[in-house]
């Protein structure tokens, strides 16, 4: 009997951890589409690790989005600026290309996903975010789907705006 326990629970583990890889995976997956996408360098700068994401990674080191943004500069002058120049940039398409593979993880680890762009904090303000969306209604469910009757993982949303002009200093925590 106790080694039939010991396999169950051993199945249990293992079907669990599968169910957290793939809720990571569908947000990593996700996030994109409801991420700025001016370039789209922000919206292909998803990681999930074990430690927060640094904030570090320079768009114009990075191609094809170095070519997009000096391209959507060069709209945006040659229609003279203002309104005409946004909108001529406007018309050149982002790129979104996922640039990491979300490792995997154990049902211990404390799991972080976040945005490797330098300018993170100032995407996490634009007018075009919809990631709170996201959060907000959108996690809930998923979480929900995936895991069904199983409990489900503790998960903490943390949004630090330091440095930014339009946003409060600090980290505010939110349940999903």
């Amino acid at each position: 009997m106790a080694r039939k326990l010991s396999s169950l629970k051993k199945d249990l583990t293992t079907q669990i951890t599968d169910d957290l890889n793939a809720l990571i995976q569908i947000i990593t997956e996700e996030l994109p589409s409801y991420s700025p996408q001016y370039t789209g360098f922000f919206a292909s700068s998803w990681k999930a690790g074990k430690s927060r994401a640094r904030p570090v990674d320079r768009v114009e080191d990075f191609e094809p989005w170095a070519r997009v943004k000096r391209d959507k500069t060069r709209a945006y002058f040659a229609a003279g600026g203002g309104s005409a120049g946004s909108s001529a940039a406007r018309a050149i398409r982002p790129v979104i290309q996922p640039r990491f593979n979300s490792p995997l993880f154990k049902l211990t680890d404390s799991i972080f996903v976040g945005n490797t762009a330098e300018y993170a904090r100032y995407a996490l303000v634009s007018a075009d975010n919809r990631i709170a969306t996201f959060i907000q209604g959108e996690i809930g469910p998923l979480v929900k789907s995936v895991f069904g009757d199983k409990k489900g993982p503790n998960l903490r949303v943390a949004a630090s705006f330091r440095g930014s002009a339009t946003s409060p200093t600090g980290s505010r925590y939110i349940e999903p």
